[in-house]
């Protein structure tokens, strides 16, 4: 996956799940911008919805009709104030304070939601759902992939005591009822899991200037979902090949939502648009927060022209580098590409 960087000047880009930093240095001569091949759109972030104190935040899983670069499909989807979100909003904790999340699953109750154990790994229950979260250290009591929510407006509300020392970072949520997963994060339910760190945190220098208030424009969000349908691995891959949605859809003894896709698609959409454009200007700094909420593909994102942008890695999984881990003692590492896994 290749990211076309439209740098105006000489840029330094932090990436962050990854999270990576482009901060220009110089303006390049004649630099100006190009038409594109394809219709434009600016990157849109995802909405976001704080998840502290007393308030309580309501997640409601519905059906959708969805169109993302051309294709149209059918999916579940999470939605927040009656509004169908692909992915789902980005949810923001603070480091410190208590986060209260209710899972609604308004998808329609039929006689197969009867029975749908926990652990038995293989494709059954397709409207049965939970919420797990990766990333946050709190009591697998509260964070429990055991829960289970039926559909016909089952609910489960989620308590998270998110302690003070949470190291702030970006991290995600998604779907993770057994037996349904795969069908339900490739479908949509997913998405970004923020962690603030706490008043009392006392942050390096160079950290907090990007957790300032005046720093939130400077942040990119941005969640890379897999659209595939229609052309799945082959099976001479074995056990490492890799189902298309409709294909998972296709294996449950009961398909209660068809996916009813346009046409044949295996592309990435970011924050649920396709191909969007990041515009980055000299000597800007820009913190990207990179999630990849794939089953099982493993990608490779690059930035293109690679002089554009000096790319730096800040963090992976919500762990920081800092000067102490490397060998050479220049502190953030600079990259011409990253692996993602999920």
């Amino acid at each position: 996956m290749r990211f076309t960087c439209h740098c105006y000047g000489r840029s330094i880009l932090r990436i962050l799940l990854t999270a990576l930093i482009c901060h220009a240095e110089a303006d390049i001569a004649g630099s100006s911008t190009k038409a594109l091949s394809f219709e434009a759109q600016y990157l849109r972030s995802p909405d976001v919805i704080a998840c502290q104190g007393n308030k309580v935040v309501e997640l409601t899983i519905k059906k959708a009709r969805l169109s993302i670069g051309g294709v149209n499909f059918t999916s579940r989807v999470y939605h927040y104030n009656d509004r169908a979100y692909f992915p789902g909003p980005t949810i923001v904790l603070k480091a410190g304070e208590p986060c209260d999340l209710r899972l609604v699953n308004s998808l329609p109750a039929t006689s197969h939601t009867d029975h749908c154990p926990y652990h038995e790994n293989a494709y059954h229950c397709p409207d049965t759902s939970n919420l797990h979260t990766h990333g946050l250290h709190v009591s697998p009591l509260q964070d429990n992939i055991a829960t289970t929510v039926n559909a016909g407006d089952g609910r489960h509300q989620y308590h998270y005591d998110v302690p003070e020392d949470h190291l702030m970072g970006t991290h995600w949520y998604h779907a993770h009822k057994h037996g349904s997963t795969a069908l339900q994060v490739s479908g949509g339910l997913h998405g970004a899991l923020i962690v603030e760190p706490s008043d009392s945190y006392k942050l390096s220098s160079d950290l907090n200037t990007l957790y300032a208030q005046n720093a939130r424009d400077l942040v990119k969000v941005m969640v890379l979902s897999h659209i595939w349908f229609g052309a799945s691995d082959p099976e001479s891959l074995g056990l490492y090949a890799l189902q298309s949605y409709d294909a998972i859809s296709r294996e449950f003894p009961h398909q209660s939502i068809n996916p009813n896709y346009s046409s044949v698609a295996d592309f990435y959409a970011v924050n649920g648009q396709y191909r969007p454009v990041v515009t980055q200007y000299a000597r800007d700094a820009t913190l990207w927060r990179m999630i990849h909420p794939s089953r099982a593909r493993v990608i490779e994102v690059s930035i293109y022209p690679r002089a554009a942008c000096t790319v730096r890695l800040l963090a992976r999984d919500g762990i920081f580098h800092s000067k102490s881990s490397m060998d050479d003692g220049r502190g953030y590492i600079d990259l011409d590409s990253i692996v993602l896994g999920q």
